[in-house]
């Protein structure tokens, strides 16, 4: 995945109200504009933000895009549930192989 390449998309959504408006429409013609890998393109239409986070995407730009396009009052606390989404099983595997 290319860090650039995704934090410039997200920086472009983030900004351009007219391609947050055609992105929510039709993100997959958004989307082929971008020279995304098939990962990367499949993480954003599904808002996978963890997988995005984990190969270097910035959490922040994730958040605002997230947001900009699923609205603050809604948007937010789904970014985050979908960011602990993976790592609460992660975490609670850890903290249970530290204290056995």
């Amino acid at each position: 995945m290319s860090k650039f390449t995704t934090e410039a998309f997200l920086f472009k959504l983030c900004n351009d109200r007219g391609l947050r408006a055609e992105f929510i429409a039709s993100p997959e013609s958004v989307l082929d504009r971008f020279p995304l890998s098939p990962e990367e393109h499949a993480a954003f239409l599904a808002w996978d933000v963890r997988t995005l986070a984990d190969t270097g995407t910035s959490p922040m730009l994730l958040m605002f895009g997230f947001t900009a396009v699923h609205g603050m009052e809604q948007g937010r606390p789904e970014y985050i549930r979908r960011m602990k989404g993976r790592s609460t099983s992660t975490t609670n595997q850890q903290e249970g192989a530290s204290h056995g």
